[in-house]
């Protein structure tokens, strides 16, 4: 009876330990997640918003063109500075790109990383509570051998 009584703490305890651990690594991926999200946003926001001004010029360079102006200069300048926003644009994409990889890369290591601490702490209180429990069994059993001597 002592025995079952001890075993049901035990598994009690690591069953409690169980769920709050899982709780608090779901809390943290959810965080994680929403950190890079939030992020990933930011980062579309800016690309519609050059995507937009990239827009802009270029129907500026068409109604200029279509004028039938003689500015040339005019036109050049424009054509360079769509160049020159395509290659930001392409350079926020790679930056995007390399954002999201390393993003993940560091939550991988972050969850291996809290992994590894709970499963530890876990050991720790298996190891513990094992001790204990050994611990309870001995005394109960010493009084067992009092009650019969």
């Amino acid at each position: 009876l002592a025995v079952q009584r001890v075993t049901s703490e035990w598994k009690g305890r690591v069953d409690y330990l169980d769920a709050e651990w899982t709780k608090r690594l779901q809390d943290s991926e959810e965080k994680a997640t929403l950190a890079i999200a939030k992020v990933k946003a930011e980062m579309h926001n800016a690309l519609e918003d050059k995507e937009l001004e990239i827009q802009n010029i270029r129907t500026k360079y068409k109604q200029l063109e279509s004028q039938g102006s003689d500015s040339q200069h005019q036109i050049d300048e424009l054509k360079s500075t769509i160049e020159a926003l395509e290659n930001e644009k392409s350079d926020m994409v790679l930056k995007l790109s390399e954002a999201k990889q390393q993003g993940v890369k560091a939550i991988r290591e972050d969850e291996e990383r809290k992994r590894k601490e709970i499963v530890e702490e876990m050991e720790r209180k298996r190891a513990e509570d094992q001790r204990n429990y050994e611990q309870k069994l001995e005394d109960e059993l010493k009084k067992q051998v009092r009650l019969y001597w």
